[in-house]
């Protein structure tokens, strides 16, 4: 496809070294960019898919380029960042912290984040850049339409994502080095089923530019976005790179078993957040005092506490929801912690 910006984007466009964009290459010409991202560290196959309005251009990685963008630093944009892991694992640096993404697993950073992603392994990730007043106005468009909006509308306004992204580049945020994690809360392949197609969307859209082709893009996004904001699907949890070591560790460890309602081992833990086993243990026994396995029981406990108090499932549903097998462990474990069994204890919070 024949480039329509030219010069807006193509000839500042440089993969070798990781830099996508200079200070002026989003803008109102440009809101937004989608990098696909693929990587098969094996066959020593990379490429680099970049797309935007009426922009369709792919791009290789040689083994020189390859040599430069493994040795490259730390980055940091002008724009919003969403990263969407498509399959594999990515592992990805936010400051002085590794991590690793996987498949469904999302990132959005803000301006200030400094962060890279390695080109190792298997993956095929999207990057989804958004133009700051781009996005503000496409979120604050619905916002003035839909003031009398229902419920589920006013809940997606108010999250915490939402509201990062309306105050993105204000006074108040401009120098703040937050970003959100968002893990799924239900099956990978779930949520992946559902952003998957509006990704692809987006793009189809991008590239055969038509009378309405815009709003349609428009729409994709705002989707996604709820998607993302949607609590059944998703665990979403804001992470600043200005904690202490420890304590954004410590804030990484609770939203991972937290997202997996404590049913997670300590060699899934270890993987998921790139640290050996009896690191881990040390920070959650020094942040906690707390083992592992105390704080796991914990995390349980608090979600079954939540959805007695703001359900009306019944004991065996809440149990099957967080994947409990055992049940007389679990009436036992829980009578110790709150000197009752689930059902009087609904009862006792409710009268």
């Amino acid at each position: 496809m024949k480039n329509r910006h030219d010069n807006n984007l193509s000839s500042r466009l440089s993969i070798s070294d990781h830099e996508y964009f200079s200070e002026n290459q989003l803008n109102k010409d440009t809101p937004f960019l989608i990098i696909l991202e693929d990587c098969d560290e094996e066959s020593m196959r990379f490429s680099f898919n970049q797309i935007s309005l009426g922009y369709d251009h792919m791009h290789n990685l040689g083994p020189e380029e390859y040599s430069r963008f493994i040795k490259r630093n730390q980055h940091q944009h002008t724009f919003i960042e969403i990263m969407y892991v498509l399959s594999g694992a990515v592992t990805d640096h936010v400051g002085s912290q590794t991590f690793v993404y996987h498949q469904g697993e999302c990132t959005v950073m803000n301006r200030n984040v400094s962060h890279k992603e390695d080109l190792t392994g298997k993956f095929s990730v999207a990057f989804i850049d958004l133009q700051e007043d781009f996005i503000k106005s496409l979120i604050s468009e619905e916002e003035t339409m839909f003031k009398e909006a229902s419920p589920g509308y006013r809940k997606y306004i108010r999250s915490q994502l939402i509201s990062m992204l309306l105050s993105a580049g204000d006074d108040d945020s401009r120098f703040k080095k937050i970003y959100y994690d968002c893990l799924p809360a239900v099956p990978q392949k779930i949520v992946s089923g559902k952003a998957v197609p509006l990704i692809n969307n987006i793009i189809k859209h991008s590239k055969d530019l038509k009378p309405g082709s815009l709003y349609m893009i428009k729409s994709c996004l705002q989707q996604f976005l709820a998607l993302l904001c949607d609590t059944g699907l998703y665990s979403i949890t804001e992470m600043s790179s200005d904690l202490s070591k420890h304590d954004f560790l410590m804030k990484k460890i609770h939203h991972v078993m937290e997202t997996r309602h404590g049913k997670i081992t300590r060699s899934e833990l270890a993987e998921q957040l790139y640290y050996n086993e009896d690191h881990l243990n040390r920070i959650i026994k020094e942040q906690t005092g707390m083992t592992f396995s105390g704080l796991r029981q914990q995390i349980l406990l608090n979600e079954v506490q939540q959805l007695l108090k703001e359900t009306d499932w019944s004991v065996s549903r809440i149990a099957d929801h967080l994947g409990i097998t055992n049940r007389s462990y679990f009436y036992s474990v829980f009578r110790k912690e709150f000197g009752m069994n689930p059902l009087e204890y609904r009862q006792n919070i409710r009268s």
